[in-house]
């Protein structure tokens, strides 16, 4: 503790300013958007960046759509859509929403609020599962 102490007296004479907590205000503009994810690409750069790539899963909008119609301008049949037709694959459109580039401290700091986040969750839901497997077998003795 006297030694930590001494090191923080050393930092402060050193800086010229008296050492102190930080305080950190948070604020959000009217334009911060939020994005939903159905997942995310990620790469790291030759600076040691993380690039997290943020995007949905979408089944392909189509480029047109044709309306049959018939002699007296009637609509007839089913629309014919026209667009991205893969008949060998299932066609999802992957649409980016947002890159996020970190740091390695900003990454981990984000890989432990997820961790926490996930635990959290991991539990909540097996309390569920448990609570909704006691009701059905309530239900079941009392038929």
């Amino acid at each position: 503790m006297a030694e930590q102490a001494n090191e923080q007296q050393t930092v402060a004479a050193e800086t010229s300013l008296p050492l102190k907590p930080v305080r950190f205000v948070s604020r959000e503009s009217e334009q911060v958007p939020t994005f939903s994810a159905d997942g995310a690409w990620g790469a790291m750069n030759h600076f040691n960046m993380i690039r997290l790539s943020f995007y949905t899963e979408n089944p392909p909008i189509p480029t047109a759509v044709v309306q049959p119609v018939d002699k007296e301008g009637n609509p007839e049949g089913d629309p014919q859509h026209h667009g991205i037709i893969d008949p060998n694959y299932w066609v999802i459109v992957r649409d980016f929403q947002c890159h996020i580039s970190l740091n390695l401290s900003s990454a981990v700091q984000i890989y432990q609020m997820l961790g926490s986040f996930i635990k959290v969750t991991q539990e909540q839901m097996k309390e569920q599962t448990e609570a909704m497997r006691l009701k059905m077998a309530q239900k079941k003795e009392n038929r």
